[in-house]
């Protein structure tokens, strides 16, 4: 749309707001926040009060009043053809219709259908005045409903169980009427202002003229009557899709859903849920998984229902990992292990390890945990001959192993998963490889195949045209970038990533990225704001791994503009976690921003830090933190007056940068009198 009004000027009206779903509630928040400085004028029409989701800057609100006595008695000579209207039935019109057009014209059409007008002379008055109207809105829809013939009555209350709008062929199914017949029908209810046509190809459809007339005669149904309408509904739309029920599922979901037949309600829901997922409509499709799991609370404990609550939550695991909500997905993956023990085959079995594996190694979790149950995972796929579950098993345990510090054996998991997704042409999997490749090698200093693999897991999904796939691959290659000491051009990552819309997890991830790059370019108020959003995030999440890891470059932050104290106080409160967790890079990175931190308050303390914290990085293989480590050593040692020993330690340093190809580091250093 925005590219659409560069060229010329655009009007984007939306009707009927009041009804709007969350994703287009997303949509139209985001398209409202960037319209300035385009040629866009966006329309919104709804009762009145924005809907909570929608989040619009500054809208100019203008409301319409209700209709006066002569907009009333205009309305009704337009529509009776009359040039008078008598004071008595013009009074009845305006208490009871309030202002609005559509009661108005139900009370005219009551009146007239009735037989209490008259039109003599031009004129139209009450036959009587004594009569009387329904008080409600909602009573005199029903009553006019009401004088229809019965089979016109029928036909509007299986339409008010279709939708708003419906068409011939799947209404005759559902009041099991001849399609004729209901033409028929339907034909007279638009003479008489209920319905009307709104399509003929490629078959007839009609639409409620109101939807309250639809609302009324929908709550008028028994219950018993609504749930044969909408099962004969879902029946009717399988027969006439047939292989095509795919284009239908959401509505095959919210038919079954309303009817008597639960295994239908719950498989529909459950593939109207992955098909939501697959598009990122991630509020419908955890709307449609918990429609699902209510359902199967209610039905009987059978081995097949037993196996749909397991697929109702193992399947929600991409959108949980993608809305950062993976603490409450590994809960519920715990309230099933008894059925998945006792009841799951070996994808579901192995799916479950892996998930769980997932859920722990980034919700907090010494790394065997996590370790252990993608193992189990993968063997369990390996017996069983499931290849891309296996290869999935060693994708997450390549990341687990870069969280314990054991960097070679994560990038061995990887090259295995690689090459078993490239194979297969799983681009999904394989984008999310070549990002668990990009983690591992990043603590390494190994820039340029961190590099590599971001960059190719980003053509991968620009290929593909997925768009999660790329904001992934744009903020994994800003990340890499900004910590080789390249910010600008990670920044312009992370800016290609928001451009995109990301979901709120990856949309808190780029940001984080972001901030790290603007520190590092000397932005630091924007950047440590959006670096401390971030960790507050991740924490509430409870995504202790990730949260851990920006908090530790937010130390760095304060190190880089010379708030010692505080990045003192962060890496001392961030420790007792790292290390009740296991996350073994992480503890030698704490130490070294502690120890560098503590170089002019207390340089014995410092010197015991840094000289634990590259021990640690040294065995884990951390070089380019290593050389962080030498550089502040050697402060220590040209502080203390050891000008020879700080000499070789810058030196080591600086040869290390420059072995790793990390760019600002090396600037840095050559810029110290000793190094020079």
């Amino acid at each position: 749309m925005l590219a659409a009004s560069r060229a010329t000027p655009l009007l984007v009206l939306i009707e009927n707001v009041h009804w709007i779903d969350d994703s287009s509630a997303e949509f139209l928040s985001r398209l409202a926040a960037r319209l300035p400085g385009h040629r866009v004028l966006l329309l919104l029409s709804t009762r009145p009060g924005l809907p909570p989701k929608l989040t619009l800057p500054e809208p100019t609100v203008v409301s319409v009043g209700g209709l006066g006595a002569d907009d009333v008695a205009h309305m009704v000579r337009s529509l009776l053809g009359t040039t008078t209207i008598s004071a008595p039935l013009l009074e009845i019109l305006v208490d009871r219709g309030v202002g609005n057009p559509l009661y108005v014209e139900e009370l005219l059409l009551q009146l007239r259908e009735t037989g209490k007008i008259a039109v003599t002379g031009g004129e139209a008055a009450l036959v009587s005045p004594e009569v009387i109207v329904p008080s409600t809105i909602h009573d005199i829809i029903a009553a006019r409903v009401d004088r229809l013939a019965d089979s016109l009555k029928l036909t509007l209350r299986g339409a008010a169980v279709v939708g708003r709008r419906f068409g011939v062929s799947l209404l005759s199914r559902v009041i099991e009427v001849i399609a004729e017949d209901v033409r028929s029908n339907l034909t007279q209810l638009h003479q008489t202002d209920f319905v009307f046509p709104s399509a003929v190809d490629p078959e007839p459809m009609y639409s409620f003229k109101h939807a309250l007339t639809q609302d009324v005669l929908y709550a008028g149904l028994l219950e018993r009557r609504r749930r044969v309408f909408h099962a004969a509904a879902g029946r009717g739309l399988e027969e006439l899709y047939g292989a095509r029920v795919e284009e239908v599922v959401e509505l095959l979901a919210y038919h079954f859903g309303a009817s008597a037949d639960d295994e239908k309600a719950v498989d529909y829901a459950l593939l109207a849920a992955e098909k939501a997922q697959r598009r990122w409509a991630n509020a419908e499709a955890l709307g449609f998984f918990d429609q699902a799991l209510k359902r199967l609370g209610a039905m009987p404990d059978t081995t097949e229902n037993r196996l749909r609550r397991i697929d109702a939550v193992l399947k929600q695991a991409e959108i949980s990992f993608a809305l950062g909500r993976l603490r409450a997905h590994g809960e519920a993956l715990q309230a099933i292990r008894e059925l998945v023990e006792a009841d799951a085959d070996p994808p579901r079995r192995a799916a479950w390890h892996l998930w769980m594996g997932v859920s722990y190694s980034l919700t907090g979790a010494r790394p065997d945990i996590p370790i252990a149950h993608c193992r189990e995972a993968a063997a369990i796929a390996e017996m069983a001959g499931l290849d891309e579950l296996r290869a999935s098993a060693d994708c997450f345990l390549s990341q687990v192993y870069a969280y314990a510090g054991r960097h070679h054996e994560g990038i061995e998991a990887g090259m295995r998963a690689l090459a078993v997704f490239e194979a297969r042409g799983n681009v999904w999997w394989t984008c999310r490889a070549l990002w668990s490749l990009s983690l591992t090698t990043i603590p390494m200093g190994r820039w340029e195949k961190s590099l590599e693999y971001c960059e190719r897991a980003l053509d991968h999904g620009q290929r593909v045209n997925d768009r999660r796939l790329k904001v992934v691959g744009w903020w994994r290659t800003g990340w890499a970038h900004i910590l080789r000491g390249a910010p600008e051009l990670g920044l312009q990552c992370c800016e290609e990533a928001l451009a995109l819309s990301p979901v709120p997890f990856d949309e808190v991830m780029t940001k984080a990225v972001q901030g790290y790059g603007l520190v590092k370019i000397g932005k630091a108020d924007v950047g440590i704001a959006r670096l401390s959003d971030a960790v507050d995030w991740l924490m509430k999440g409870q995504l202790i791994f990730t949260a851990t890891w920006y908090a530790l470059w937010l130390a760095d932050a304060y190190l880089m503009i010379g708030e010692r104290a505080r990045a003192q106080a962060l890496a001392e409160q961030l420790l007792p976690t790292i290390r009740e967790f296991g996350y073994r890079c992480f503890e030698g990175m704490a130490e070294r921003m502690l120890g560098t931190a503590l170089v002019d308050a207390d340089p014995m303390v410092a010197a015991r830090h840094l000289e634990v914290g590259r021990g640690i990085l040294e065995e884990v293989g951390a070089e380019n933190e290593v050389a962080k480590a030498l550089v502040a050593e050697g402060q220590l040692k040209q502080a203390a007056g050891d000008d020879d020993a700080a000499r070789e330690m810058l030196a080591r340093a600086v040869e290390i940068f420059e072995a790793l190809g990390t760019l600002d580091e090396p600037r840095e250093l050559k810029r110290v009198p000793t190094v020079a």
